[in-house]
């Protein structure tokens, strides 16, 4: 049962898979030219794909829903304004890292 990329692709997108569906092709290509790439390592990869793209759609989503005007992020941050306040330790809270050391 042979079945081309396009119908697989909308296979995926019947089922909800939109991350897997669009990067499909480029995983079957970069298998094809991989002679070390297995099956599961395809699908494993697919799955990722999957996994990156409901992240990424999550974070739209709740951007979208906080009704902030424009998207802010660290790295953007003008720390001379203000020299005092403490840097490492700000960033070491964003990190979210003292969660993982309790």
């Amino acid at each position: 049962m042979s079945r081309t990329i396009e119908e697989v692709e909308k296979q995926l997108r019947a089922l909800h898979l939109h991350g897997m569906a669009q990067t499909l092709q480029a995983r079957c290509l970069q298998a094809q030219h991989s002679s070390g790439i297995n099956v599961f390592d395809v699908l494993t990869q697919l799955v990722q794909d999957e996994l990156d793209c409901r992240h990424s759609r999550l974070i739209e989503r709740r951007f979208n829903n906080s009704g902030l005007d424009e998207r802010k992020i660290m790295q953007d941050f003008d720390w001379s304004y203000n020299p005092r306040l403490p840097k490492q330790e700000i960033i070491e809270l964003i990190s979210g890292k003292f969660v993982q050391d309790a």
